[in-house]
């Protein structure tokens, strides 16, 4: 099974027809239209999941410009946990060369598979808000998970302290030499090989 990540923008109407199929993940139960999968998932922003060019996932990383803590936000419809790492193994590499401190989204009660996966994968509760939402008759909370990115960043003296399983191939750490913008350099530390 081979899962890679294409951009959303020229394929935004396979991606309404993969939200359409989960519409419940996104707050709604009956079929969207282009233009709401679009609020929701701004072409730009976006990306499909693949495995073996079936979509498994579309997703949305935003890098946040609030003035408090540097947060990335993620919104995703998937088709199922078993996805979830590596659609998250993306985003945590774009939030860690953004230098966001915490990736949060926010999940409806009712899809508690997803919360207890991504509880697994180290994100934390930051709040529930009760009875949000109603899905089958039936109230639910409204979830906002955060992964705390601290420990992932590079240490005061610069050197990593994690590179997320990444490829050796991809980025190694900086040695401190001073480099020239062109050089390839990567922002916290790292560059392209």
């Amino acid at each position: 099974m081979v899962i890679k990540v294409v951009s959303m923008e020229k394929l935004v109407d396979d991606a309404v027809d993969f939200v359409n199929l989960h519409p419940e993940q996104l707050g709604f139960v009956l079929p969207v239209t282009k233009g709401i999968v679009e609020r929701y998932f701004r072409p730009s922003s976006s990306y499909l999941l693949l495995s073996d060019n079936d979509i498994v996932g579309v997703f949305s990383y935003i890098s946040g410009t609030e003035k408090t803590a540097p947060t990335g936000f993620l919104r995703f419809i998937i088709e199922s946990t078993e996805y979830l790492e590596d659609l998250l193994k993306f985003v945590m590499r774009k939030a860690i060369v953004n230098e966001k401190l915490f990736i949060r989204t926010t999940i409806y009660g009712y899809e508690q598979k997803i919360i207890n996966c991504l509880k697994n994968l180290g994100f934390k509760v930051a709040a529930e808000i009760p009875d949000m939402v109603s899905y089958d008759r039936q109230l639910y909370p409204m979830v906002i998970l955060y992964l705390d990115l601290r420990q992932l960043l590079p240490s005061k003296d610069g050197s990593l302290l994690s590179v997320l399983a990444m490829p050796s191939n991809l980025i190694e750490p900086d040695t401190g030499a001073d480099f020239p913008a062109s050089s390839g350099t990567l922002g916290l530390g790292c560059r392209w090989l």
